[in-house]
């Protein structure tokens, strides 16, 4: 992905979290177009939960072409809230300024998944219905806000899209199957674009040999 990344754009942002304490707030690189700015404390529940403005003010100052965003709705998320319910904001901030941005989600819950799942958590039938259905509504927003949801699947045309989209009523046209990296550049929608300019912001994890 990296290579890729290193041809098709000019400018390659990663914004990541501080994963420990001996980390450095930002990081060199080899190759001068990429650059990583180590924003907040993912071990920090308060930094957790302010992210979100950290991570907006940056991309702001950037003014990507595009933005994409890995996101995983598990406990504990490192974006903050219960389920990282903060980058939704995030999400709203960026259509004011009409910047384009795109999740990959890590991980894929169906409604009928999520009523056991909570009970075994919690032991309690109430609870866990309210749980469905509050999972129900948050992964309607993070389908529908982003310009484009990108699903990790293993093979080409896999019935996860479709019925995923359908579980959480997102358009289907709003969602895309990623097999590797993010989607094609000469795919995206570019009507919000600059033709002739291709900077983009990454949220992850830089290493050697590793992007994403």
């Amino acid at each position: 992905m990296q290579t890729y990344l290193n041809k098709e754009f000019t400018e390659i942002h990663i914004l990541s979290p501080l994963d420990n304490k001996e980390g450095k707030q930002n990081i060199s690189t080899n190759d001068s177009k990429v650059k990583v700015y180590r924003l907040f404390d993912s071990h920090s529940l308060f930094d957790r939960n302010i992210s979100f403005l950290k991570l907006f003010l940056k991309i702001k100052q950037i003014h990507p072409d595009i933005v994409h965003f890995y996101y995983a709705p598990i406990p504990k998320n490192r974006f903050g809230g219960l389920l990282g319910e903060p980058l939704l904001i995030l999400f709203l901030m960026l259509k004011i300024i009409r910047i384009p941005f795109f999740v990959t989600l890590f991980s894929i819950w169906y409604p009928n998944q999520i009523e056991p799942r909570a009970y075994e958590l919690t032991r309690n039938k109430l609870l866990s219905k309210l749980a469905k259905q509050y999972f129900k509504a948050l992964m309607y927003f993070f389908g529908t806000l982003p310009n484009r949801l990108l699903i990790i699947v293993t093979a080409k045309n896999s019935e996860i899209i479709r019925s995923f989209s359908q579980a959480y009523h997102i358009p289907a046209n709003h969602v895309k199957e990623e097999l590797h990296g993010i989607w094609r550049y000469d795919k995206l929608d570019k009507r919000n674009i600059e033709l002739n300019s291709k900077k983009i912001v990454c949220l992850g994890h830089s290493r050697e040999y590793y992007l994403c």
